[in-house]
């Protein structure tokens, strides 16, 4: 994946985060599938479509948020070559922190079960000091596609039953 391809996945999620995202939706989990992103992933909230970003090189960027009681859920990915897929999850990571001013509080590496078989993944916590949020995010790699999945809330408002259910219910369906 080129840095272009993974500046403008992490710059797209970190704008989203950022901006507190917020929108009045029905508590409902419901799951919801994307066939062009090939992945599904339950959600308490209406999937909402973000428009698609085109980088210098013409590597699209598609992003996918859900908000609801003060959190906000986010999946998005890029496609690309990735030569070094733990290199590129771990760049994915580090650009996202610098984006949130946000320090890593902890982090681990797993094989995920996936539809499609097993997958590299990456799952960290971040906290921000500066924007009193927190979140928690894994990023897969799958064939030539980079995938970044996530929550962020304002510090002492999260429930991490809501965050983990939403992250383990996604998966790569193709």
């Amino acid at each position: 994946m080129s840095t272009m391809k993974r500046v403008e996945l992490v710059a797209t999620i970190t704008a989203i985060l950022a901006s507190g995202h917020i929108v009045v939706a029905q508590a409902e989990w419901q799951r919801v599938s994307n066939e062009p992103g090939r992945f599904s992933v339950m959600v308490p909230a209406p999937l909402v479509t973000q428009a698609p970003t085109t980088d210098a090189n013409g590597i699209v960027t598609r992003m996918f948020i859900a908000s609801h009681a003060g959190k906000t859920y986010v999946i998005g990915y890029a496609d690309g070559g990735i030569p070094d897929r733990q290199r590129e999850m771990d760049d994915a990571r580090d650009a996202l922190l610098k984006g949130l001013s946000a320090s890593l509080v902890s982090e681990h590496r797993f094989k995920s079960a996936q539809p499609v078989g097993e997958t590299m993944a990456t799952e960290f916590n971040c906290r921000s000091e500066s924007q009193g949020t927190e979140c928690k995010v894994r990023t897969f790699s799958h064939n030539s596609r980079l995938y970044m999945v996530g929550a962020l809330w304002r510090t002492g408002t999260g429930s991490s039953l809501d965050t983990d259910k939403f992250l383990d219910s996604f998966r790569i369906t193709s």
